[in-house]
């Protein structure tokens, strides 16, 4: 939360009712006062880091406690996709202006 570590994600598991990841986090006690309509999303470190869950703090004065539920989520934009994309993209792109006829003088 905020490039800040404020726990650790304990558990996933995939719920087959919902075709959702249900995932357990552990939050340190001392980060107690997270608003409960916080949103959560999965965040990626860096060009080939690994993976984390982000937590933008809502506005309401309640708080999370230990079993309360996220309903805000995101999921995760899987980076290796959007790269192929670009690339397939960028290399159709090239393709088209190659068979093109030049100018003629």
């Amino acid at each position: 939360m905020a490039g800040v570590r404020i726990g650790e994600v304990e558990a996933i598991r995939f719920d087959p009712r919902t075709y959702k990841a249900v995932v357990s986090m552990r939050i340190d006690p001392q980060f107690n006062q997270i608003p409960e309509d916080s949103f959560a999303s999965i965040q990626t470190q860096g060009l080939l880091g690994g993976k984390y869950i982000g937590i933008s703090p809502g506005g309401l004065d309640t708080y999370l406690k230990g079993g309360s539920r996220i309903d805000q989520t995101q999921s995760a934009i899987v980076l290796e996709s959007l790269i192929n994309k670009f690339f397939a993209n960028f290399a159709s792109k090239g393709d088209s202006s190659q068979n093109q006829e030049e100018p003629k003088k």
